[in-house]
Order: structure tokens, then sequence, then C-alpha cells
């Protein structure tokens, strides 16, 4: 492993046109348009997502060495105390970027930076930090819209329902390495967002076309149940590269047009081709 694949491995960076999309959706939702704004706002996302990847390595380097000594820690390609300077040096680039020049509200971005801290303590002590993980997904949404106004109601239905799907994938997830089977609970997570376009139909000002809507979230779900048999970690991937899909379905739900969903097809087709070289757990 060279230290720039090791690099890229410790970010999980075949899942960021992820954190795109949710920037996207939260940022047009608010009023906001193709411009420097949109960019600023994706490239601190980016990098407080990938500051949480990373520091989840280096909080979990004991864990790793007896369940996943491939992991670039274990495996000796780069001492902690780089991947805790990186983690760090990441996340204070971040919060920088979406405060002092994309304008992001700082109560939001305090908020997610807190939330991806907290969640990398406990994660593997505490449960329920799925739900601190769900936090993380869902403060996107509105630290993007902050940046020009806030989001409107069915984009916090939206959000919330984003979130808790995170929080499902986050469940399966825990599964890779221990080989647990895919709880209940997860499925009923999993599912949330097609429910949400399913009531975002009756909305009065979505048109008819958003009938089909949930469809497609439905057989998308469907879908990715075939990849549990080439494992979890193949599944994981799939969902986490889903979240682009089901983002663009949203786009279309929530009147941002046509080329805000093209842009959410296009990150769901770059995070699956992305995961062909750095896997997505």
């Amino acid at each position: 492993m060279s230290f720039l694949r090791a690099i890229l491995i410790l970010g999980r960076v075949s899942n960021l046109p992820t954190v795109w999309t949710n920037v996207a959706v939260g940022y047009f939702v608010a009023g906001g348009t193709w411009d420097l704004t949109l960019l600023w706002l994706i490239l601190g996302a980016s990098l407080l997502y990938v500051s949480g990847m990373t520091l989840n390595d280096a909080f979990d380097a004991e864990w790793d060495r007896r369940h996943a000594p491939e992991r670039p820690i274990p495996a000796n390609v780069l001492p902690r105390s780089l991947v805790w300077y990186l983690g760090g040096l990441y996340l204070v680039f971040g919060c920088l970027t979406l405060g002092q020049v994309a304008g992001a509200d700082w109560r939001w971005i305090g908020s997610l930076a807190a939330c991806i801290v907290a969640y990398n303590i406990l994660h593997k002590h505490w449960s329920p930090s799925v739900w601190i993980m769900a936090g993380c997904r869902f403060l996107l949404y509105p630290l993007a819209a902050s940046a020009v106004d806030g989001l409107s109601e069915p984009a916090w239905f939206w959000a919330v329902a984003m979130a808790l799907h995170v929080a499902g994938i986050t469940l399966v997830a825990r599964g890779e390495r221990t080989g647990g089977a895919v709880k209940r609970i997860a499925w009923a997570l999993l599912a949330l967002p097609v429910v949400v376009l399913a009531v975002l139909i009756f909305v009065p000002e979505f048109t008819a076309f958003a009938i089909a809507l949930p469809l497609l979230g439905g057989y998308w779900l469907w879908s990715a149940r075939g990849m549990l048999k080439k494992g979890v970690g193949a599944f994981v991937g799939h969902l986490l590269a889903g979240l682009c899909f089901l983002d663009a379905l949203a786009a279309l739900s929530l009147g941002l047009g046509t080329y805000v969903a093209l842009f959410c097809l296009g990150c769901f087709v770059l995070a699956g081709t992305l995961q062909r070289f750095v896997p997505a757990t």
C-alpha cells in the first residue's frame, strides 16, 4: 500500500460524492445557485467528512490490529501520530472553509464538528452512537442551507429521513467484521427515504411525475438486497452510493430542477466507480 493510497483509504474518499449531493440539495432548496459558494460548501463539508473518517482510524487503531490488520495504521503504512495530525488538520480547515469562506452558520458547523468527534470517541463503546452518525448526516442539509437562508418544511422531513437511513446503514456496517445479521430495525430505517418520497407526492406544488419516485426508490432498495450475497461490505458500499440516487429523487420532488437531479445522478455513478479503487468502508 502506497502512502497516497493509505491517505485515500483513511478518508474513505469514495463516499465523498454522497456528501456533495447532501450539500447540493440543502443549498439549492434554500435558494442557492450554481456559484462559488456551492463549491466552497462542498470543499468544507468534504474536509469534515475526511476528517471524521481519518480520526476514526486513529481512535480505532487497537481494535483494527485485532479485526482489520490490513488498515493503514496496523499495517504500519502510516504512524498513528500522523493520522491524528491529519484528522485534526482536516477538521480545522473544513470548519474555517465553511464559516469564513462559504458563510455558513457557525452554530451548524460547530454542531457537526462536535458530532464527528463524539461519534469517533463513543462508537466502539456505546451502541446508541449510531444516532450521532445520523446527526452528522442530518446536519449537512441545514448547514448548507444556512449559507443562503434556511430549509423548507419538506426539506426538513427529507433531512431527517436521510439521517435515519444513514443510521440504518451504520447498523448494517457494524456487522462487517463481526458477521452480524441485518436487524429488522435496520431494514425499517433503510426504507424511510422511500416513505418520505411517497408523502412528498401529496404536497400540492409537486407534479404528477413525483408519483414514480417512491417506486424508483423502492426498486433501488430492493435491488440492494442482492448485494448481501457478496458480503456486508459490498452491501454497505451499495447503500452509501445510493444516497446520491435518493438525493436525485428528492431534488425532483422538492422542485429543484433537472440539473440538480442530474448532478446527484452523476455523483451516484462517480461514487460507484470510485468504490472500485477505494473501499467505501
